[in-house]
């Protein structure tokens, strides 16, 4: 014997026409009032979505609405990606601007590089004292130990600072005149 499980579930699960030839589910229908109900009002709906389609597009065969709907389908799936594609790019886009606007946001003026002589005083305390004018990104002072020389890269206005620091503290402290000299660079050298 069927039970009213099984026999919504055939309902739900096919055309009423086809159901004509199962004994099991015609037998339930006709036991069961609800079952019975049930197979009522599919009928009736199956009736009336006939009756829609044929008003709708008379003279369509069913295969030519079936090709539509997979058609439809397809054409709704495509532009769900191109959708997420565009999305895709877009936040991609906006990632490469962000990070161009970063890196051109922190360039700072260009600087030079300059090796500073000592005569007077030691590396370290010529280090000190033209730390406080190197506030650019990137500016910094090298000393090598036992060398008598600094070499700075900083802007050229924290290196004009600098120099005028380390000549003053010369002039004042020192008994030899004129004590940082600036080695050129490669570049300017010209023949010996």
């Amino acid at each position: 014997m069927t039970t009213c499980a099984e026999c919504l579930d055939r309902l739900a699960s096919s055309r009423l026409s086809d159901m004509r030839f199962d004994a099991a589910v015609l037998e339930h229908c006709a036991t069961c009032e609800r079952c019975a109900s049930v197979a009522t009002d599919v009928r009736y709906a199956e009736e009336r979505l006939a009756m829609t389609l044929s008003e709708l597009r008379p003279g369509v065969p069913a295969p030519a609405i079936a090709e539509g709907a997979i058609i439809g389908a397809e054409r709704y799936r495509r532009r769900s990606i191109a959708r997420w594609v565009r999305r895709g790019l877009a936040g991609v886009a906006g990632l490469i601007l962000a990070t161009y606007i970063v890196e051109n946001r922190s360039a700072g003026p260009p600087q030079e590089v300059e090796t500073l002589v000592l005569k007077c005083i030691s590396p370290e305390t010529a280090s000190e004292l033209v730390t406080p004018y190197l506030r650019s990104n990137g500016s910094v002072v090298y000393t090598v130990k036992g060398a008598k020389a600094v070499t700075i890269r900083a802007t050229s206005e924290e290196m004009a600072a600098a120099e005028s620091q380390l000549k003053n503290f010369d002039a004042n402290n020192c008994k030899l005149p004129g004590s940082a000299d600036v080695i050129p660079s490669v570049e300017k050298q010209g023949k010996d």
